[in-house]
């Protein structure tokens, strides 16, 4: 929690939270684990998703480095495919949310490549995207993973590394549970993520493991927890 919420907590009646290791050793007048509330377009777009691991190529690839986009992210992926062969860049199909300094770049990063893709400098209806995907590369804010749990996606999380260590903790709990993939943006490699493409393209069995994984952090009744505890 930031420094505001830290400090009001004591004074609160009750304190709602999305992690169950969230303000666990504070004295508190009362802690309930609630979940992340998450929009309702998210959560009825999720209930139509199904995934198919056994199908074949394209892999479709969700790049998304939050609101603003993140150029490392965006360099980094799209170095990654440049080092496919170009019968390998045939087996992706990517959407990618570069935010709006590094569209032009990446729509002719793609376009150089060969790759079939949908490039967006931001885009407001991510349930589309969400349901539209295979695997994920995105940043770990909250909101994000629990999305990314809410349509059981495998995904690579890259913690946003300015910002306090909020995202690096948001990431270790997912991660230290099996749910995602993780590397820190100092040591994220176009190499090493390469190699990663090409081991989810040809392990539907590890797409499936993280996307069963995920899926038991999902917390669809977050809203109406917290709701109650409030009337209550």
């Amino acid at each position: 929690p930031g420094k505001a919420t830290r400090w009001l907590a004591g004074y609160a009646d009750a304190v709602a939270v999305t992690f169950d290791e969230t303000f666990r050793d504070d004295r508190l007048k009362r802690r309930e684990v609630t979940g992340l509330p998450l929009r309702e377009t998210l959560c009825l777009a999720a209930q139509a998703v199904e995934r198919n691991f056994a199908a074949g190529p394209p892999l479709r690839v969700l790049i998304a480095g939050g609101s603003q986009g993140s150029s490392a992210l965006n360099d980094t992926i799209t170095a990654a495919f440049g080092l496919l062969a170009d019968e390998e860049k045939k087996n992706f199909a990517v959407i990618h949310i570069t935010g709006q300094k590094d569209f032009d770049r990446v729509m002719e990063a793609y376009r150089s490549l060969g790759i079939e893709h949908r490039v967006f400098p931001f885009y407001g209806r991510m349930h589309e995207l969400y349901a539209g995907a295979d695997i994920a590369l995105t940043r770990a804010g909250a909101n994000t993973m629990f999305e990314l749990a809410l349509f059981r996606m495998p995904a690579w999380v890259v913690p946003y590394p300015h910002a306090g260590e909020h995202q690096a903790a948001n990431a270790r709990y997912f991660e230290a549970r099996g749910a995602v993939r993780c590397s820190d943006e100092k040591s994220l490699d176009a190499g090493a993520l390469a190699q990663a493409l090409r081991t989810f393209l040809k392990d539907p069995e590890e797409r499936s493991r993280l996307s069963r994984a995920v899926s038991e952090l999902r917390q669809p009744a977050a809203a109406e927890r917290l709701c109650d505890l409030m009337e209550e």
